[in-house]
């Protein structure tokens, strides 16, 4: 439990804060008709401390959910560069005699660095196999290492929004938690200049 040492509330850490915030909605209600706060004070006060644990807990909790969703991503990322590069090296011992049906997919470039050029070079990959499919080309890719690829690819578009929507949420939770210090923080000073005010 923090030490309250000073009333410089603008440089409060969170846990100092919650202990500012119990200590008011604990017991300025029994010292208003002592004191007489102004009304906003009180009002606030009332449940300062609760509505703030409640924000405090809603960042956390997204801000968790967001680093999960980033390590799922990240997984299905892997599993996505480990399905191309299967469908990639199985391509390289069919199109031995056919450069142009291997250049048809462009294994020979790097497979990209970031997230979305990724996956579009994995649609690009998918896209020309069923073209060719459709032309009777032979010889082919084998269907199962295709469809893995394409549950790949299906795995990744879910986990990619899925991230998104965490760091969103996230973002949205941590900026509304900032905007309630800061809130709480004018209040504070209100009540320490009416306090000083009444001594």
């Amino acid at each position: 439990m923090p030490t309250i040492i000073n009333n410089n509330f603008t440089l409060d850490s969170h846990a100092m804060r919650a202990e500012r915030l119990v200590a008011i909605q604990t017991n300025l209600r029994s010292l208003e008709s002592e004191v007489q706060t102004p009304a906003e004070i009180s009002a606030w006060a009332l449940h300062c401390y609760s509505n703030y644990m409640t924000k405090w807990t809603e960042s956390n909790v997204a801000q968790n959910e967001k680093e999960s969703a980033t390590f799922n991503l990240e997984q299905k990322i892997l599993i996505l560069e480990e399905e191309y590069q299967s469908v990639r090296n199985y391509a390289y011992t069919i199109y031995d005699t056919n450069s142009n049906a291997f250049r048809d997919f462009k294994f020979d470039e790097a497979f990209p660095d970031d997230r979305v050029s990724k996956i579009a070079k994995v649609n690009e990959v998918l896209e020309v196999y069923e073209k060719q499919k459709e032309s009777g080309q032979t010889p082919i890719l084998p269907e199962v290492l295709v469809l893995k690829l394409q549950e790949a690819a299906t795995q990744f578009n879910f986990a990619y929004k899925e991230q998104n929507s965490a760091k969103n949420h996230a973002r949205n939770t941590t900026a509304d938690f900032r905007r309630l210090m800061e809130a709480d923080a004018k209040q504070l000073q209100s009540l320490r200049a009416w306090w000083y005010a009444i001594l």
